[in-house]
């Protein structure tokens, strides 16, 4: 097992102090502001080196570096906060010391704090820097006019053929195209089908193959790319391919397959015998028996043709969850976690954290878009484009993880793009037609490049909550479902071509805020799962010793009577199945990770001082392996079991610290809700925090993927839903406050 590595340790902060206070006394700091100076344990002199270090969009500053910059304990790791709002910013050390993503024109006033060090010890707190951006005089290039979308066949005769294409935005009339030829074409925006009729008593010949495809016009701009190639061989329709259970519960399947260009429709055979029609690529087949073996094939066909079964998938309801993870880019660092270290037979989905978009040229890090270091952005970078994360590291890792799949059949790798730090720009992407094709066309190529299976959109979060610096706009509910449909039809286009069933998936908020501002009852129809984020319920922000992922209701809990009730997993399942999404569409999440906090009199909600400054990558946040081998083997903590609430925690009456945790019981009764409830799964955060497995194999026993009924799971009729049924407003901290442990963690 990968040793952990730089621990944020009390000690870590001693030495800092030590350190502060030689160098202060040869250090005369010379702020470009400052409300007061900084204490010793603080980051000394921050400033801004040279006016030419703060540009539009990004300040570049520096501090009094301690020791030097050959030894990593010396990396100077330090986090960025707002000065006015209190609001965190960026992290940063020696090599990395800008903030990002600002607006043009405007005055800005930061601090910064040693990473581990509590924001609210104003002892921690450097000097306040202020500063103001520069004027944007940058030059932005429109996105090129976007291809029709999904062209599919709508009609078929001997001698027709009737096509039909989402429009292009800003398009004044199409091109129609057979075997490259100009076939004909309809003249305005709108007029999105088309009958090509052969002359005469001609008739399309046997055995022939025909490509169609759509371009749009919008004179004298140049054309657009053609649209998605729909390829006929005249009498025949091939069989469906990429035939996948997307998701299963205990008595439901959910389907999904390539469309197969030509067809109007498909039949759905169960253990040989048909059991449905669909018009689309996607088949939900209940009333299932758990534990039964079933047998489904697919076959394609129009009003001429019909096509040979699609090859088999088999499915056990039951047996057949999903046990999805995220896999951070950063994990390949100081915390030496590789993709050959996940356990992939246990797991059927990982997702790549995190692609960033771009936006004004800019990735979410500052980073410019365009780079010769990446193959799909040597070239001008338009808004709303996804690009690579980390551009030194991405490809390779990226590489690494899609081998696994490759040798690992049942696994699907996916790329997750936002997360909590580079969710800035979704509300601009989703706000326009234009915007949202260049996103949706820009996941196609990337996917395909860089060899995935689907795309995870973490955005966080539509209307309101997330970073500070976010785009946000009323219109984010209305605009969500149409982002969300918009990128669905790109993948079906692109499968239909490609022979592929292409996934997509968004990680939603546990808030019933973030169900009514995404629309999840309306955008969920082009989902193929929603992998929900139970958990932060309690963090730093707050000084109650509270649990960080409550599985149920606990009626002691100091807030029984507000939020509590709702505030657990399983009001955040239910809050989504009562907010309009299918049950087999949810999926439930897991952190692999606790809370801290110190300065606390005793321990499950006690009123602390603050959120712990020690942990494992950051302060307050312990990953569970953490837990397992440094705080549940010392004789100072003592544990404690919630059995409302289905959780852990420790508490160190010597130290005044509190941690919370899910272990492996918790997880035994995660199986067990996720069977109650019927939905289809779990998805952690994050697997590099379970090096010993023991959180991830309980999860794989009580719910298990490779078909094979656990006979010995607990039994899911030992469930209650706690609170009485009682669903109050959830006044979602993590949505109000931001996680601590997505991308805004430490990333090393």
């Amino acid at each position: 097992m990968t040793p952990y590595s730089q621990k944020i340790t009390s000690k870590w902060v001693a030495v800092f102090l030590i350190l502060s206070l030689i160098l202060s006394t040869f250090i005369s700091a010379a702020p470009a502001f400052a409300d007061t100076p900084a204490k010793p344990q603080a980051p000394q002199n921050l400033r801004i080196a040279d006016p030419s270090d703060v540009t539009h969009n990004k300040a570049t500053f520096t501090w009094d570096m301690i020791g030097n910059d050959t030894d990593p304990q010396d990396a100077n790791d330090i986090q960025v906060y707002n000065a006015d709002t209190g609001g965190w910013l960026a992290w940063g050390n020696r090599w990395t010391r800008a903030v990002t993503g600002l607006d043009p024109n405007k005055t800005y006033r930061i601090y910064i704090t040693w990473n581990g060090s509590s924001p609210s010890d104003v002892n921690n707190r450097s000097n306040v820097v202020e500063f103001t951006t520069t004027a944007d005089t940058s030059e932005y290039k429109d996105a090129p006019l976007a291809p029709p979308s999904y062209l599919k066949v709508t009609a078929l005769s001997d001698n027709s053929v009737t096509l039909s294409w989402g429009a292009s935005p800003n398009a004044t009339g199409y091109d129609v195209y057979m075997n490259g030829g100009w076939m004909g074409g309809t003249w305005s925006n709108d007029s999105t089908t088309f009958m090509y009729t052969l002359p005469g008593e001609s008739k399309f010949e046997a055995g022939k193959t025909y490509k169609f495809e759509v371009g749009a016009q919008n004179p004298p701009n140049p054309v657009s790319k053609n649209s998605n190639p729909v390829i006929l061989t005249w009498g025949e329709l091939p069989a469906p391919q990429g035939l996948q259970v997307v998701s299963a519960t205990r008595n439901t399947a959910s389907l999904g397959w390539a469309p197969v260009p030509g067809a109007l429709g498909y039949e759905v055979y169960r253990d040989g015998k048909k059991a449905g029609d669909t018009v689309t690529n996607h088949y939900v087949a209940e009333e299932l028996e758990e534990g039964t073996t079933y047998s489904f094939a697919v076959v394609a066909l129009n009003n001429l043709w019909t096509s040979a079964a699609s090859e088999s998938v088999q499915v056990v309801p039951g047996a057949n969850y999903n046990n999805v993870t995220y896999y951070m880019s950063w994990a390949i660092g100081a915390r030496q976690y590789q993709p050959s270290d996940m356990p992939v037979a246990d797991l059927t989905h990982i997702l790549y954290a995190f692609a960033d978009v771009c936006w004004k040229k800019f990735g979410s890090d500052g980073k410019a878009c365009q780079t010769d270091q990446v193959p799909l952005q040597n070239r001008y970078v338009y808004d709303g484009e996804v690009v690579i994360g980390d551009q030194e590291n991405d490809l390779k890792t990226m590489a690494e993880v899609t081998a696994i799949r490759d040798a690992n059949p049942h696994l699907k790798v996916l790329t997750s793009v936002g997360g909590w730090s580079w969710s800035n720009n979704f509300s601009n992407v989703a706000k326009t037609e234009v915007t949202r094709r260049t996103f949706a066309n820009s996941i196609v190529d990337y996917i395909r490049t860089y060899k995935m299976d689907g795309i995870d959109i973490d955005w966080e979060y539509p209307v309101e909550g997330g970073e500070e610096s976010n785009s946000r706009d009323p219109e984010d509910t209305v605009n969500f479902p149409k982002l969300m449909k918009t990128v669905r039809e790109a993948l079906d286009a692109a499968g239909s071509v490609d022979g592929k069933y292409y996934l997509l998936t968004i990680a939603s908020g546990q808030g019933d805020n973030f169900v009514r501002n995404a629309d999840l009852g309306h955008a969920s129809q082009y989902l193929d799962f929603i992998n929900i984020m139970t958990y932060d319920y309690a963090g730093s922000w707050e000084t109650l010793a509270n649990h960080n992922a409550p599985l149920y209701f606990d009626p002691a809990h100091p807030r029984a009577a507000t939020s509590a009730p709702r505030n657990n997993v399983n009001g955040g399942v239910l809050g989504h199945l009562q907010g309009g999404v299918p049950n087999y569409k949810l999926v439930v999440g897991v952190p692999f990770y606790g809370k801290g906090w110190q300065g606390c009199p005793s321990g499950e909600y006690a009123t602390c001082e603050r959120g712990s400054e020690i942990g494992t990558w950051e302060a307050g946040i312990f990953d569970f392996t953490d837990v397992e081998e440094n705080y549940l083997t010392d004789a100072k903590y003592v544990h404690t079991w919630n059995e409302a609430a289905k959780v852990s925690s420790l508490y160190s009456e010597e130290d005044g610290i509190f941690i919370t945790y899910n272990d492996e019981t918790t997880m035994k009764y995660m199986a067990s809700m996720v069977r109650k409830l019927d939905i289809a799964g779990t998805m952690s955060w994050d697997i590099s925090a379970d090096r010993n497995l023991k959180l991830n194999s309980e999860l794989a026993k009580g719910l298990p993927i490779d078909g094979h009924v656990n006979a010995d799971a607990l039994s899911c009729s030992n469930e209650r839903r706690g609170g009485g049924g009682k669903q109050l407003e959830a006044e979602s901290r993590l949505e109000r406050f931001g996680r601590s442990n997505r991308l805004r963690s430490f990333r090393q």
